[in-house]
């Protein structure tokens, strides 16, 4: 019994690290503490804001590399899934030695390098449901503060000209995909939880619905169209993967058919939204601001003439925006010479890491996601494919493949997730 204890005990504290961890990862509650020591200004050179986001990011990871640490065996690691992504990782890490920015660029893989190790943490530690237990939590938690502060006014909560909230996030577009994240965690602890006529499933349904509200709330607050779109359409891809997986399940019976519907779902799927996207883009008749999320065909033309100018090494992660280099060339330097951002992490990841890059990370994606329904049930696999079309769509439109940030993180979490627990046995920390 003490034992049992103290087992219990053990997955309790380390469900609570690694929902603190991944609420710090939504950014905003790092970038707050520090706010008002970078806003001070000495006399001698001191590090900038950089420097400390980095170091307190680093900081709260590495207990999460060193229990990952305890836990790897080389049948994981032979898993495709995660060999593509070390591959892609190790690619990056390659062109960001050789990159003429690396002081930029090596720092900046690191944080990546720590963010993914975190994402290959949660799914080797915990079963799906304490997975979306702890997504609920850690964004729930900045979805609440966030209401809080546009409340009371909090410095820079609530843009008041244009009324909508940005909370502790600096961004309405940081803001929108904590809330749409938790919503996700909700439908996915409804999915994933065993429900039962007691006490304990009435608290977890009271508790599920006031996040999903306030959560709802603050995305519809915040007046983010990216995710409002984002959630649309991975709501179509996970309502589609299910009909397809039904079908297969009731008239095919087939285990190889159910391990690729997923990928090449997402490649037609993509493909189509792309095409939907860039016709309508063509039309005159159509708004571009709708049509393209948010207007950022003039940072993408920059960013598509740097990644033609270095196809195979690319400029070094995140660096390419940095280098005077990269703004003499191509047709919108003159407009977009202060930018940081490709405003799209699939442009980010062909910068960084040129056309090999985004051939790895491709097959990441498409080796691991065959894994997702082929064990689990199609109940338990649906809010998966929920989060993956949701984070594969808005990163059309953000930066979100970056280290340091909560849903690159996610990401690895769930692509991988079922072939760590299902093919090699339940992991330690399993609740």
């Amino acid at each position: 019994m003490l034992r049992l204890a103290r087992t219990n005990s053990a997955v309790v504290i380390e469900s609570t690290y690694a929902a603190a961890v991944l609420f710090a990862l939504t950014q905003g509650p790092i970038y707050r503490i520090w706010s008002e020591s970078v806003a001070v200004e000495g006399e001698v050179e001191i590090p900038n804001a950089i420097h400390v986001h980095f170091a307190t990011f680093i900081v709260l990871q590495l207990p999460a590399l060193a229990l990952l640490a305890r836990r790897i065996d080389t049948k994981w690691l032979r898993n495709n899934g995660v060999r593509m992504l070390c591959a892609f990782l190790g690619w990056l890490a390659i062109c960001s030695m050789t990159s003429t920015l690396a002081r930029k660029s090596i720092p900046d893989f690191t944080a990546l390098l720590l963010t993914s190790v975190f994402g290959l943490y949660l799914a080797r530690s915990f079963r799906l449901k304490a997975i979306w237990s702890i997504v609920t939590v850690a964004t729930s938690a900045g979805v609440m503060v966030s209401t809080l502060a546009a409340y009371r006014l909090w410095d820079g909560a609530v843009n008041l000209q244009q009324d909508y909230w940005i909370g502790i996030y600096f961004n309405r577009n940081s803001l929108a995909p904590v809330a749409a994240m938790a919503i996700i965690g909700c439908f996915g602890v409804v999915t994933t939880f065993r429900w039962r006529k007691t006490p304990r499933s009435i608290v977890v349904a009271a508790l599920l619905a006031i996040a999903l509200a306030y959560s709802v709330q603050a995305l519809v607050q915040s007046r983010s169209r990216t995710s409002l779109a984002a959630l649309a359409v991975a709501a179509i891809l996970a309502g589609m993967w299910s009909l397809t997986q039904w079908g297969i399940q009731r008239f095919l019976e087939s285990s190889s058919v159910r391990r690729f519907s997923l990928p090449t779902l997402l490649l037609l799927f993509g493909f189509g939204v792309w095409a939907s996207f860039y016709f309508l883009s063509g039309t005159s008749e159509i708004d571009r601001e709708v049509t393209s999320f948010n207007s950022r065909s003039a940072l993408w033309s920059q960013a598509w003439s740097g990644v033609l100018a270095k196809p195979v090494l690319g400029w070094g992660w995140l660096a390419a925006w940095h280098v005077r280099e990269f703004w003499e060339q191509g047709q919108w330097w003159s407009v977009w010479g202060e930018n940081d951002w490709s405003h799209s992490g699939y442009f980010d990841v062909m910068l960084g890491g040129g056309f090999p890059a985004a051939a790895l990370f491709l097959m990441f994606v498409l080796f691991s996601s065959h894994y997702l329904g082929l064990w689990s049930s199609l109940r338990d696999a649906v809010a998966q494919v929920l989060l993956l079309g949701f984070v594969l769509t808005a990163a059309t439109q953000e930066s979100f493949f970056v280290g340091s940030h909560f849903l690159w993180a996610l990401l690895i979490a769930v692509l991988l997730h079922d072939a760590s627990t299902n093919e090699h046995g339940t992991t330690e920390a399993s609740p």
